[in-house]
C-alpha cells in the first residue's frame, strides 16, 4: 500500500481541488470589507471622541474665561506697580530738594513758588511774618546738604505787614560743598 496514494485519495475525497480556491477567493473578497468594516467602526468612533473633546474644549474655553481676565488684570496691575517702584527709586534730586525746602520752611513762612534755574541754582519766593523769620529760614536752606552759596536776594514788607523774601541758593553735589 502506497501512503502517498492513500495521502492523495484521501485529499482527493473530502477537499475539492476547485473548493480551495473558491475558498481562497472568497476570504480575499471578505478581508477588505471586514477591514473597511472596521476602519468604519473605528471612524464612527473617532467621531465621537473628537465631539466630546470639542464639547471639553468648548467648556474650559469658558471656564478659562474670567481667568484670563484676572490674569490681564493681574499682569496689569504688577506691570503699574513695577513703573511705580521703578518711579519712586528713581526721583529726580529735583523733587527730594523740593520736599526739603518744603519741611525746612518753619510755621510762620508761606512758600510762593520755588523755581530751578537751569544754572543749578534754586530761587525761593515767599512771605514771613517776620524779618527775622525769613533771614531764619535762609540760614536753614544754608543748611541743607544739597545747597552751596545762600544769599537773601529781596525782602520788603506789604500793606499788610507781611515780609515777602527772595532767596538764591546754588545746588551743589557733596562733591562741591565748601562750608567756609
Amino acid at each position: 500500500m502506497d501512503l502517498r496514494s492513500l495521502e492523495y485519495k484521501l485529499k482527493d475525497r473530502f477537499i475539492k481541488p476547485g473548493a480551495v480556491k473558491i475558498a481562497f477567493a472568497i476570504m480575499l473578497l471578505l478581508f477588505p470589507l471586514v477591514s473597511l468594516y472596521g476602519l468604519a467602526l473605528y471612524a464612527a468612533s473617532l467621531d465621537k471622541e473628537s465631539i466630546i473633546l470639542k464639547e471639553s474644549i468648548a467648556n474650559l474655553a469658558l471656564a478659562a474665561g474670567p481667568l484670563k481676565a484676572k490674569a490681564e488684570e493681574t499682569e496689569q496691575i504688577m506691570a503699574r506697580a513695577e513703573l511705580e517702584n521703578k518711579l519712586s527709586s528713581h526721583k529726580a534730586p529735583w523733587s527730594l530738594y523740593l520736599q526739603e525746602l518744603q519741611t525746612t520752611a518753619q510755621r510762620n513762612i508761606f512758600i510762593a513758588s520755588i523755581t530751578f534755574n537751569p544754572d543749578r541754582s534754586v530761587e525761593i519766593k515767599g512771605d514771613s511774618n517776620t524779618m527775622q523769620a525769613a533771614a531764619q529760614y535762609k540760614r536753614d536752606i544754608d543748611n541743607l546738604s544739597f545747597t552751596g552759596r545762600t544769599e537773601l536776594t529781596a525782602i520788603t514788607m506789604n500793606s499788610d505787614g507781611h515780609y515777602n523774601f527772595q532767596i538764591k541758593a546754588l545746588i551743589v553735589t557733596e562733591k562741591e560743598v565748601d562750608r567756609d
